[in-house]
């Protein structure tokens, strides 16, 4: 008996509740909604969607890429010292300067000017005065 009157009024609440007027439509008339074409649907999803943003990220990064591997192939000037005195005394005094070009099919043009001196230089680092 009371799982009828459960049911029943549960069917009553139901029967209310659906004839009650909905006023939805009335209402969507008198909105001022904005309508869009879709060219402006797409160019608002292109420009906000995470993955849209990434993939101009992924552009991005593409071009710093190919700027870095063409800066591989810049010459490069170089300079390398290397020095030691204690006591007074210059033990020896090493130095090393050129230029780098690089080529496209792997090999290098090098000029480079080595110079040595010093009391305690090692016999592999003598060179003539003219370095």
């Amino acid at each position: 008996m009371r799982k009828g009157i459960v049911i029943w009024s549960i069917q009553l609440w139901a029967l209310l509740i659906l004839s009650m007027p909905v006023h939805a439509q009335q209402f969507a008339q008198q909105d001022s909604l904005r309508l869009f074409s879709m060219e402006d649907f797409l160019s608002i999803v292109v420009r906000y969607h995470p993955v849209a943003r990434q993939g101009v990220l992924l552009n991005q990064q593409a071009d710093a890429q190919l700027l870095q591997s063409r800066g591989a192939f810049d010459p490069k000037l170089y300079a390398n010292w290397q020095q030691k005195s204690f006591d007074g005394k210059n033990y020896f005094l090493i130095g090393e300067s050129g230029l780098k070009i690089p080529t496209w099919w792997g090999a290098e043009i090098k000029a480079s000017f080595f110079n040595s001196t010093g009391q305690f230089l090692n016999p592999e680092n003598n060179l003539p005065p003219q370095g």
